[in-house]
């Protein structure tokens, strides 16, 4: 079965568990451009025996290349981990390479400081 026949069933099996909408479009969004990035890199990219934990790296470094916040490469990771899980459990895959790929760190955001002045009377 081909990457991208297996990205459409992982997305109606979702449906089929009552994923919300949004869910179902931000996880096929990420797959999508997980998909793209690995199409524009590898001959074989629509054979998922061949995808590698190589691959998820390369496209987290390429995410962080393009600046997206860590909570949004860990949204990406998860999506991917995710699709790559179901592909295991259907027997398409042996494993899951997404399992050892480390999320990226978040980012933390500097404390608001709200300054009160008094005036004297």
């Amino acid at each position: 079965m081909a990457t991208t026949q297996s990205r459409e069933l992982f997305l109606r099996a979702l449906e089929g568990q009552n994923y919300s909408p949004k869910t179902l479009r931000a996880y096929g969004d990420d797959l999508r451009q997980f998909l793209s990035w690995i199409e524009t890199n590898r001959v074989d990219w629509d054979i998922p025996t061949r995808l590698s934990r190589a691959d998820i790296e390369g496209f987290m470094q390429y995410l962080s290349a393009k600046r997206l916040t860590g909570v949004t490469r860990v949204r990406k990771l998860a999506a991917i981990r995710k699709f790559l899980t179901f592909l295991a459990e259907n027997g398409i895959l042996a494993g899951n390479p997404a399992h050892t790929v480390k999320g990226a760190r978040r980012e933390e955001k500097e404390p608001n400081i709200l300054l009160v002045f008094r005036t004297l009377s």
